[in-house]
């Protein structure tokens, strides 16, 4: 019987929905609102960095691994067929805007795609070199509901990016 490997470095990030207190519509035509930090509701984001070594038997070339938990979504590729995204992906872009991220994602249903898109889509920004360590990636909701209305999506692409970054060695200062 065969474990998980553990992996090499691992990073957890996280990020707060928000409440827009007053203005909600007004921010469509370009007028302030008033809008407040949820810092008791977070999304989380895990990256487990495998290096050769204490990977699976027989890994050859890095894997990339999607895990939506809130959406009950895993997907897995080789991290070299993660095409280059042109800027900016975003949740209201289509992967079949963008062809052959259109193609890797063929086989998952069309609502699991158009999660995974933004997703792979920073994976391809953020992540240098194609050649570098396995990734296996895990979003959830720590206390967030998902579709409330309370910025989960926004809370789920910062807190990848932040560990993403960390991953490259880009950290900032608070």
């Amino acid at each position: 019987m065969s474990s998980k490997p553990t992996p090499a470095r691992t990073i957890i990030a996280t990020a707060p929905g928000k409440c827009i207190l007053f203005g909600e519509h007004s921010v469509v035509y370009s007028k302030p609102a008033v809008a407040a930090s949820l810092s008791e509701c977070l999304i989380s984001s895990t990256v487990d960095a495998y290096n050769e070594a204490s990977g699976p038997k027989g890994l050859n070339t890095s894997k990339l691994t999607v895990r939506l938990d809130d959406f009950g979504v895993i997907f897995s590729c080789l991290l070299s067929s993660v095409p280059s995204c042109p800027a900016p992906c975003t949740l209201a872009s289509p992967p079949t805007e963008y062809p052959d991220l259109s193609r890797l994602l063929g086989r998952v249903p069309a609502s699991d795609a158009r999660i995974l898109g933004p997703v792979l889509c920073l994976v391809s920004a953020l992540v240098k070199g194609r050649d570098g360590p396995s990734l296996d990636i895990s979003v959830k909701s720590l206390s967030l509901p998902c579709g409330s209305g309370l910025g989960s999506s926004a809370a789920a692409i910062v807190s990848l990016t932040a560990a993403l970054m960390e991953l490259g060695g880009e950290g900032w200062s608070r």
